[in-house]
């Protein structure tokens, strides 16, 4: 069987998993706004719509991605952040 390395972002989430994670940071502050993108851009580079969007978001602000929104959206930890790398 082979092994594949972890993906170093999570696409998919169940909401079990989604209130663990965001109980702490919301009752601290830290989370202040909850966005749900979904849909699609389409394959081409140049549509950014998504993206974009995340990006203009308040740094308090986690985004839940639905659909083939994902995608486009892997790649921008480093300009958004990461919840569950969250510190208090």
């Amino acid at each position: 069987m082979t092994r594949y390395a972890k993906p170093p972002e999570v696409t998919g989430y169940g909401h079990a998993q989604i209130l663990k994670d965001l109980v702490g940071p919301i009752q601290r502050g830290n989370v202040k706004e909850i966005f749900v993108i979904g849909g699609c851009d389409g394959f081409d580079v140049e549509r950014t719509t998504y993206r974009d969007t995340m990006l203009n978001l308040p740094k308090t602000s986690v985004v839940i991605t639905m659909g083939c929104a994902k995608y486009k959206l892997l790649g921008t930890r480093k300009e958004m952040g990461f919840v569950p790398n969250e510190t208090a």
